[in-house]
């Protein structure tokens, strides 16, 4: 008599399930899933504890960088306490408040492509601009079909209004915006000061948001220029050099302040094509520029690593001390290879990786995976070294696009150099020569080659580039590492002589 289906079923199931590869295939995912789902931290498998216990350099970083916060936090609740009476700021006015509260997350996304769109308008790109209301056109037209199109993105609707108009309330809801306004009187008054609760807590709404306000700003500076206030133009475009300062987000990384950075730049640029720039506003530009990475150098990104060193406390076999040890000593070596022409130092930078256990570049390594990458590759091969390797990379870097963004300041003393030369002539020089030694002093070389930075002149401005690579261009695949030419600073007349949105 035939054996029965389920009889069979339930024979092949016992046989899958007793073979010792698959077996412990599924102990092995069952193990890692209750892990990474909180369960269990991984040192309590294990008889007992890590050491835990930090050395004395790492302790006084430690209480320095603790110290350097509380700090900030108490001259923030004094300059919030002593506001004048004529500050326009509500009461217990925060900046990560007044942004957390400045879009409902359903508008944050229109909000974003409305923005390009205004941009790409203006600029001329007029494919680009569609593209963008079309993305908000779409995204409003499922909203509104759920019922959960907000009173903003009505007000704003390309589908409702069509797209001319639609820009057009756009721009009335940029001048008009309170949460703005706000943030440029805090910036007038020395408060937009961002102090997180703890350091390296990347995840606050804020620092994403404080961007966009940024580029907002932006766009009001343009705004100004449009009805020919030189005045409030420059204003504006000062309190974002002012949001562009370390003091603003102490203690994060040195990408959420680039865009802080670019923002500003490009707005000074959008000043320089308009007209000319009162010696007023050029002073007090001027010494932005000289205070905006004050404080800021190689050993605060040590200070930020040591900080994060415990983050390994998961694994029983490594000793965060000894972690945070090995890790300080490879940033002491590679401090002195930080120097331009960066491209000099490039070999040994990759010997001193090999030496910590980064021996190759991975093809398709994707960054924002690169935690959990290194949670597996530890759990695997418990080197201290090698994390220490992961970190040291992470951290060089970031060094190269802090030095490569601090190049921008020289780019900005030329852009002036050439603005006041504009002013004196009524034409731009033929070549950056002619401003030494009467409007600069010497001409900047750019820090990755070494090479001198880039002038093109054209009839109503000029552009400033030079050639780069990628950022973390020692960790990429070599057909990523081919040089390209960056333009850092675009001054062009014509841009405010034709009609725009």
């Amino acid at each position: 008599m035939p054996e029965s289906q389920p009889r069979r079923r339930t024979c092949l199931t016992v046989v899958i399930l007793g073979s010792p590869t698959i077996l412990s295939v599924l102990i092995f995912v069952a193990f890692w899933a209750w892990m990474l789902g909180g369960q269990k931290p991984i040192r309590d498998l294990f008889w007992g504890e890590p050491a835990t216990e930090y050395s004395e350099e790492v302790v006084r970083i430690r209480e320095e960088v603790e110290a350097e916060l509380e700090a900030a936090r108490n001259r923030l609740e004094h300059d919030l306490a002593n506001l004048p009476p004529e500050c326009p700021l509500p009461e217990g006015w925060r900046l990560e408040t007044m942004l957390e509260n400045a879009w409902l997350p359903v508008e944050s996304e229109s909000i974003r492509d409305l923005m390009w769109g205004a941009w790409s308008a203006w600029d001329g790109e007029d494919i680009a601009s569609i593209d963008s209301l079309d993305k908000v056109s779409e995204r409003l037209a499922m909203a509104r079909r759920a019922g959960k199109i907000t009173a903003l993105e009505d007000r704003l609707d390309p589908n409702v209004h069509g797209r001319e108009e639609a820009l057009r309330r756009f721009r009335e809801y940029v001048i008009e915006a309170e949460y703005l306004d706000q943030l440029e009187a805090g910036i007038d008054f020395g408060v937009a000061r961002y102090v997180q609760a703890k350091p390296l807590d990347l995840k606050d709404g804020a620092l994403d948001r404080l961007p966009m306000a940024a580029n907002m700003l932006r766009l009001r500076v343009l705004h100004a220029l449009e009805s020919g206030d030189m005045d409030a133009a420059s204003a504006t475009c000062y309190r974002l050099h002012r949001l562009a300062e370390a003091d603003v987000n102490p203690y994060t990384w040195r990408w959420s302040r680039v865009p802080l950075i670019t923002y500003a730049d490009l707005s000074l640029a959008l000043v320089m094509s308009y007209g000319e720039i009162s010696q007023h506003w050029q002073k007090k530009l001027l010494e932005h520029y000289d205070r905006r990475f004050e404080g800021e150098v190689i050993h605060r990104m040590m200070e930020r690593a040591v900080i994060e060193a415990d983050k390994y406390d998961f694994h029983p076999s490594l000793s965060t001390n000894a972690l945070a040890a090995s890790l300080l000593k490879a940033i002491y070596d590679a401090e002195e290879m930080l120097q331009p022409p960066l491209i000099k130092h490039s070999n040994d930078i990759r010997a001193l990786l090999e030496e910590y256990g980064i021996d190759r570049p991975r093809e398709s390594e994707d960054e924002e995976y690169l935690g959990l990458w290194a949670l597996f590759t530890s759990f695997w091969n418990p080197s201290r070294d090698s994390l220490a390797g992961i970190e040291l990379r992470s951290i060089l870097a970031d060094a190269v696009e802090e030095i490569q963004l601090r190049f921008r300041t020289d780019v900005a003393r030329t852009a002036f150099a050439l603005h006041n030369y504009h002013a004196e002539h009524g034409i731009y020089p033929e070549n950056l020569d002619a401003l030494v030694p009467k409007h600069l002093q010497q001409l900047p070389a750019e820090p990755v080659f070494g090479e001198p930075l880039k002038y093109t002149p054209s009839g109503d401005g000029y552009e400033l580039s030079a050639r780069s690579l990628p950022y973390r261009f020692w960790d990429m695949p070599v057909e990523d590492e081919s040089p390209r030419i960056e333009t850092l600073w675009r001054v062009q007349a014509s841009l405010f002589s034709r009609e725009t949105p």
